[in-house]
C-alpha cells in the first residue's frame, strides 16, 4: 500500500468517520470508478498491537456482511488485508446518522421513529435469518441517506451464530445500547440485538439513552440492577420499546412482535419495502402564497355534489379575475427534470413573471374551473366502508385509473389536468396533487434542488422563500422540498418525491392554508400513509 492507496487500487480521499476499534475513510475505486466506503481496522482497545486475533475477527466480519443483500443494510464489497491491517470496503453512503439527526433536530415524532424502526428492524431481521447477529445495533451505526433510505452499518463486531461457541471477548464501544445479559454473562443473541434495538428506538423519541449515567461505571452498573430510564415522549411507541427493554431474554418481543407494534404506530403503504415516513431530517416544506378569497356559501337545496363544484368554481375565479397568483406547476424537459412556470393572472394564461412560452406547463387542476358534475366520486371506486381499513372516519379508499389507490376524504373533488390527479377540499383552501415523476431518480434531494433551481432562473415566484431540501423515509426512498410563496393570506405546500416497487417515481404535493398548515398535516399524513402504487 502506498500513502494513499489501499490494495493499488482504493484512492484514499478523506476520513469520514472514526470509532473505537475503526476508522472510515471515503475512497475512489480506481478500476470500477465509483466512490466506495473503506473501513480501515484499528487495534482493539486493550489488546496488543499486531493482535492475530483482529485478522480473524475482520474476515468475520466480512464474511457475515458479504452474506447480506438487503435495502436497509450496508453493502460490503470487499475485505482485504494490507500494510500490515485489515481493510473492509463498502457501499459509500451520503447520509447523516441517526444520532446526528436526533442531536441536530431533536427527537422524532413517534410515527417518524415508527418508521426508521421498521426499516432498520427490517435489515436486522435480514441479518438474523441469515446467521448473523450485529452486536452494535445503535443510533451512530443507523445511516439516515441523502436518498431517504434508512441502512443498518457497521458489522464491525458482528460473528456467525456458528462460530460463538461459548462466552465472547465482550466489546463494548457504546455500553448505553447493550444487552444486560452481554454485560453480565459476555455471550450475544438474536435478543441482545433485539435490546439494543429497543435501545435505539429509545433514542429516536426521547433524545438520550435509556441509562443516562455521567460515566460508563455508572451505565454498568445501573444495567445490572436498574430498569431502564421511564418514557416521557414515546406515547403510542411505549409498548414498543418496553416490551423490547426487558431484562429477562425470554420475556422480550420477538422482532415479528415488535414489528407488529410498530406497523400499528405507523401503517407502510403496501408497495413500500422502506416503511414509510415523514421526515426525521429537517423541512416539511412551503409554497404558494396567492389572494384567494373565501368560498362561496352554499345555496340552500343545492346537492352535495354541486354545492362542491359551486365552491371550487367560485374560488378559483375569484383567483383567475383578481389577479390572485395561481398554482406552480411542472412539466418535463427533454433531460428528463421538472420544468416550472407561474400560470396566468388571466384566463389568456400569461405567465405572471414573463418566462419563455417554450417554457409553459400545463395548468394544475386548481387552475381551471371543475366542470359541471364533478363529484366527490368522480373518477375513482371509493370503498364503501368510510372510515375503515386504517382510514380515518369519514374518508374512503379511491382507486385511481392513474395507477394509484389512496385513500381520501368522502367529499373531496377530484380532477386532472396535464397528467395530474389533483383531490380538492370543497371547502376550498386545501389539495392534494399525485403526478408520475421520470423513474429511477438515482437522487432525489439533487432533483428537487435542480427544479428549484429551474423555478427561480425561469420564473421566480414574488417572495419565494425555501424552507428546505431533504431526504426523508417513505416508501423506497423520498425527498421532500419546502418553500413560502408570497401573496395574499399565504399558502403553504409540501411536495414529496419518493420510488415505488416496480420502479416508477411518484410525487404527493400537499397544500393548504399557511395559517392552518400544522392543524393540516395529520390530512396529509393520512394521504401519505394510504398510498399505493397499483
Amino acid at each position: 500500500m502506498d500513502s494513499g492507496t489501499v490494495a493499488g487500487r482504493y484512492r484514499l480521499l478523506r476520513v469520514i468517520g472514526t470509532g473505537g476499534m475503526s476508522r472510515v475513510w471515503l475512497a475512489r475505486d480506481e478500476i470500477l470508478a465509483r466512490e466506495v466506503a473503506v473501513k480501515e481496522v484499528l487495534a482493539m482497545p486493550g489488546l496488543p498491537a499486531g493482535q492475530a486475533d483482529l485478522w480473524t475477527r475482520t474476515i468475520a466480519e466480512g464474511r457475515a456482511a458479504a452474506r447480506l443483500a438487503h435495502p436497509n443494510v450496508v453493502r460490503v464489497y470487499d475485505v482485504l488485508f494490507t500494510g500490515g491491517r485489515p481493510w473492509i470496503v463498502m457501499e459509500y453512503v451520503p447520509s447523516r446518522s441517526l444520532e446526528d439527526v436526533v442531536r441536530r433536530d431533536g427527537p422524532l415524532e413517534p410515527d417518524v421513529a415508527a418508521r426508521v424502526g421498521l426499516a432498520v428492524l427490517d435489515g436486522l431481521a435480514a441479518a438474523h435469518r441469515a446467521g448473523v447477529l450485529h452486536r452494535d445495533v445503535k443510533p451512530p451505526n443507523v445511516l439516515i441517506a441523502d436518498d431517504g433510505r434508512v441502512l443498518l452499518g457497521d458489522f464491525g463486531i458482528a460473528v456467525l451464530h456458528d462460530e460463538v461457541d461459548g462466552p465472547e471477548t465482550l466489546l463494548i464501544a457504546s455500553p448505553s445500547y447493550v444487552a444486560p445479559e452481554r454485560v453480565r454473562d459476555h455471550v450475544s443473541s438474536v435478543e441482545t440485538d433485539l435490546w439494543s434495538f429497543g435501545a435505539t428506538v429509545y433514542w429516536c423519541v426521547e433524545g438520550r439513552p435509556p441509562y443516562a449515567r455521567p460515566t460508563t461505571a455508572e451505565v454498568l452498573a445501573a444495567l445490572a440492577t436498574s430498569p431502564p430510564d421511564p418514557v416521557s415522549l414515546a406515547g403510542p411507541l411505549t409498548e414498543v420499546v418496553e416490551g423490547l427493554l426487558r431484562r429477562d431474554p425470554a420475556e422480550r418481543l420477538t422482532a415479528a412482535q415488535a414489528r407488529v407494534l410498530l406497523a400499528d404506530v405507523a401503517p407502510a403503504p403496501r408497495s413500500a419495502v422502506v416503511p414509510a415516513l415523514v421526515a426525521p431530517l429537517a423541512a416539511t416544506m412551503r409554497l404558494f402564497r396567492s389572494s384567494a378569497a373565501a368560498p362561496a356559501p352554499a345555496a340552500p337545496g343545492d346537492d352535495r355534489r354541486r354545492t362542491a363544484a359551486r365552491i371550487l368554481t367560485a374560488a378559483i375565479g375569484v383567483l383567475l379575475v383578481a389577479g390572485g397568483i395561481a398554482g406552480l406547476v411542472s412539466a418535463y424537459g427533454s433531460d428528463g427534470r421538472p420544468r416550472f412556470v407561474d400560470r396566468a393572472q388571466s384566463v389568456g394564461g400569461t405567465p405572471q413573471n414573463g418566462a419563455a412560452a417554450a417554457a409553459r406547463a400545463p395548468a394544475t387542476c386548481a387552475d381551471g374551473a371543475v366542470p359541471p358534475g364533478t363529484g366527490p366520486l368522480h373518477g375513482g371506486t371509493p370503498s364503501p366502508a368510510a372510515g375503515g381499513d386504517g382510514l380515518p372516519a369519514g374518508w374512503v379508499w379511491h382507486d385511481d385509473p392513474a395507477g394509484f389507490r389512496i385513500g381520501r376524504p368522502a367529499d373531496w373533488v377530484r380532477a386532472t389536468a396535464g397528467g395530474i390527479v389533483c383531490f380538492l377540499d370543497p371547502a376550498g383552501g386545501r389539495r392534494l396533487t399525485v403526478g408520475l415523476a421520470p423513474p429511477a431518480v438515482a437522487d432525489r434531494v439533487a432533483y428537487w434542488r435542480a427544479a428549484e433551481q429551474d423555478l427561480l432562473r425561469l420564473d421566480p415566484p414574488t417572495g419565494y422563500t425555501s424552507i428546505g431540501i431533504g431526504p426523508v423515509v417513505y416508501a423506497r426512498g423520498a425527498a421532500d422540498w419546502e418553500f413560502t410563496y408570497a401573496g395574499g393570506p399565504g399558502w403553504h405546500t409540501q411536495r414529496r418525491l419518493f420510488g415505488v416497487a416496480d420502479g416508477r417515481e411518484f410525487t404527493l404535493s400537499w397544500t393548504a392554508a399557511d395559517g392552518s398548515w400544522s392543524a393540516g398535516q395529520s390530512t396529509f399524513r393520512a394521504f401519505t400513509g394510504s398510498f399505493q402504487s397499483r
